[in-house]
């Protein structure tokens, strides 16, 4: 909430659906306020500055200009800000830290090679959550995701980036909802291998708005198509939107059904069990879940799959 109010401040600080781009000092200290908040709230946010410039972007205005320089520097200093203190405060920024998640011997190029796969791991995931939801999910290199898929994750990325700049015209919100989904995935998608994740739902939440307003996109441009009277283009419309919204209100029902799971530990991590190989991190959860359980044999029977999946 608080990030979506930074962006909504900002956009008034420059003058809202006017492509003017003038610059509100008072909305702006607000603006920064809240983005501070979303900041400590979820570190997520720390990508506020480029998706203000995206939004600028979106609206029409010019992104070179005395105004929109000053505004996105204002939002990145604060945000820089944010950073240090966080360093201040013993969290760490590098690889310096040990992620469990991932294999012990990989290496920093090795997790950026594999940052576009975790992205679309993400984005599947909220497009098709049935049993795709983790978290605590573990990465081996070559195990995990083969070199096709690596490969494949790569020309993917490409399409999404060209998708931003393809969209720009007819579908304009949707290509800034594809833009907010690449920009709020990029702080823990570990282009930059701070080994993050590597895959986990909550990493899904911020980059999920901007699929939202893509969607809401192009079903506007459905529904257009099913009032113009045209019964091809209605047919066509109807289906499409038929397709994009049932799913949706399918899931929300799976959430209910999800959501009853979190208060049983092992059914949590055993259910998540499905959703990749190779997933120690969760195994050795629910091991260790069953043996605080007395259920020794079923603990031990877990335990003894993470040692024959290493061989």
């Amino acid at each position: 909430g608080f990030l979506c109010m930074a962006l909504y401040i900002y956009d008034k600080a420059r003058g809202g659906a006017d492509a003017t781009g003038l610059l509100s000092i008072p909305w702006l200290v607000l603006a920064v306020s809240f983005g501070f908040a979303a900041q400590i709230s979820y570190e997520a946010a720390v990508s506020l500055a480029p998706l203000a410039v995206a939004l600028d972007w979106y609206r029409g205005r010019k992104l070179v200009s005395l105004h929109g320089i000053v505004a996105v520097c204002v939002l990145g200093v604060f945000t820089v800000g944010f950073l240090l203190l966080r360093v201040h405060y013993g969290c760490l920024l590098s690889m310096a830290g040990k992620n469990h998640d991932f294999s012990p011997d990989i290496r920093p190029w090795q997790v950026a090679v594999s940052a576009p796969w975790f992205l679309w791991q993400h984005l599947l995931m909220w497009l098709f959550p049935v049993g795709r939801i983790e978290l605590l999910g573990t990465y081996i290199w070559m195990k995990s995701a083969s070199p096709l898929a690596l490969v494949s994750a790569w020309v993917g990325l490409v399409a999404l980036v060209a998708s931003v700049f393809l969209l720009r015209k007819r579908f304009p919100l949707a290509s800034f909802g594809v833009a907010w989904f690449l920009i709020a995935s990029f702080p823990a998608g570990n282009f930059i291998p701070v080994n993050c994740g590597p895959i986990a739902d909550y990493y899904v939440v911020i980059p999920s708005l901007g699929l939202a307003l893509a969607l809401v996109d192009l079903v506007r441009v459905m529904i257009r198509y099913l009032r113009s009277g045209d019964r091809n283009w209605g047919i066509c419309a109807a289906s499409g939107v038929a397709l994009v919204v049932l799913p949706r209100v399918g899931y929300v029902a799976f959430s209910y059904f999800w959501s009853s799971v979190w208060s049983e530990p092992v059914e949590l991590w055993l259910r998540m069990l499905d959703s990749r190989p190779f997933q120690f991190e969760i195994r050795n959860m629910a091991a260790y879940e069953l043996l605080e359980q007395g259920k020794i044999a079923e603990s031990r029977e877990l335990a003894n799959q993470i040692g024959r999946a290493h061989v």
